[in-house]
C-alpha cells in the first residue's frame, strides 16, 4: 500500500494547472463557451466569467482556442509540475466572408 501511494504522489508532481480567461479582443468583454484543446486528450470550456481551468502534465503544450464567430488561435503552454500557469487570451473576431 505504501508502495502505492508513493506511485500517486509521483504522478500528481508531474501535472500543473492551467487557468486563465479568454477575451474579446476588440471590446475586451469576457466570451463564455469558448473550447481550449491541448492534444486530442484533453480540453476545457469557459465559463459565465470566460474564466477555464485545467490539470496537465508537465512539459510543452500547444493550446488550440475556438468560437463561433472568432478566428482559431494556437499558443505554445509550458507547464511546471506543481504550479499553475495563468493566460489571458484575446480572441480575435474572424472576418466575414463577403
Amino acid at each position: 500500500m505504501a508502495v502505492a501511494m508513493l506511485f500517486s504522489l509521483g504522478v500528481i508532481a508531474q501535472e500543473g494547472t492551467v487557468q486563465g480567461t479568454v477575451r474579446d479582443g476588440v471590446d475586451h468583454s469576457t466570451l463564455t463557451g469558448v473550447s481550449i484543446s491541448f492534444g486530442k486528450e484533453y480540453s476545457a470550456t469557459t465559463n459565465d466569467s470566460g474564466r477555464f481551468s485545467i490539470t496537465l502534465p508537465a512539459g510543452d503544450h500547444t493550446a488550440l482556442i475556438r468560437f463561433i464567430g472568432y478566428a482559431d488561435r494556437t499558443l505554445p503552454v509550458e507547464v511546471t509540475a506543481g504550479k499553475t500557469t495563468t493566460l489571458t487570451i484575446a480572441a480575435a473576431p474572424s472576418t466575414p466572408i463577403a
